[in-house]
């Protein structure tokens, strides 16, 4: 008679949870398919290494499509609207960090009358210009 082994695994996508069952004399396998929607099915105590970690949010993502376009702007993970100016300065003169200056003019129109508004910030070198 066969010997056969139980895998208990999670599925990455439904976060389905069965026990599994393997012959010994076949190949043990972390990932499979998930019966019910054909996701990555892992064994749970390799669940940790495959699943997604929440990637916290950038500080400040610039998107530009071509050179033409308004920039999108994106600062700690939100979407700055009505952008009159976009600054962006960073700069080193060796292998390390020698400074960084940005900012963001906006008009803000959430206290019923528009006010433009600024995110600066200067670090390191930039901080004594």
């Amino acid at each position: 008679m066969d010997e056969m082994s139980w895998v208990s695994r999670k599925c990455l996508a439904c976060e389905h949870v069965q026990k599994t069952f393997n012959d010994k004399n076949e190949e043990y396998q972390k990932v499979t398919v998930c019966p019910k929607c054909n996701g990555a099915f892992v064994d749970r105590y390799r669940y940790e290494l495959y699943a997604k970690k929440d990637k916290p949010n950038s500080l400040l993502t610039i998107e530009l499509e071509d050179e033409t376009s308004v920039p999108k702007v994106f600062y700690k993970g939100e979407e700055i609207k009505h952008k009159c100016n976009v600054f962006l300065d960073w700069d080193t003169d060796t292998d390390t960090f020698g400074g960084l200056t940005y900012s963001i003019e906006h008009i803000d129109t959430g206290k019923g009358y528009p006010a433009i508004n600024r995110i600066e910030r200067k670090v390191k070198g930039h901080a004594f210009d």
